[in-house]
């Protein structure tokens, strides 16, 4: 995957109009931070996605309602009722984001059976690998 991360630019080094294209290979890494931020960056608009910013790029649609949405919140934020804030999931078919807010936001994220978790989403180093991963169901 690798995506023009303009919306990124203290932390990209974004200098005198210079953009920072960074490839990665999700599969490959070992580290839940560089995931987390990866898809952070990739999948969120602008700003700091999940903390200062909840509109996603285009291609992410809204799966909060259907099977699959609901079996992630499941999953990764446990049953719906015991949730104080409202959570929130989007996908565009290959990566999967969610979000809560409880007074501080928790962010996930999973791509290829990788998934991971950060319960402080304002923190970019607060990631961790998160087990089951996410599988493929039908709505």
């Amino acid at each position: 995957m690798s995506k023009h991360i303009d919306h990124l630019k203290k932390a990209t080094g974004y200098r005198n109009g210079n953009i920072l294209t960074l490839n990665i290979e999700l599969d490959k890494t070992d580290d839940p931070n560089i995931l987390g931020e990866s898809i952070r960056a990739y999948a969120f608009k602008e700003e700091y996605g999940c903390y200062s910013c909840f509109e996603l790029e285009d291609q992410f649609k809204n799966i909060t309602h259907t099977t699959l949405g609901k079996n992630f919140i499941k999953k990764f934020f446990g049953e719906e009722s015991d949730l104080d804030g409202t959570p929130h999931v989007y996908s565009d078919g290959l990566i999967f984001v969610g979000w809560w807010w409880d007074g501080d936001g928790t962010l996930c994220v999973s791509y290829n059976k990788k998934t991971a978790i950060n319960t402080d989403c304002k923190k970019n180093y607060n990631w961790e690998w998160f087990d089951p991963t996410i599988h493929r169901a039908e709505d």
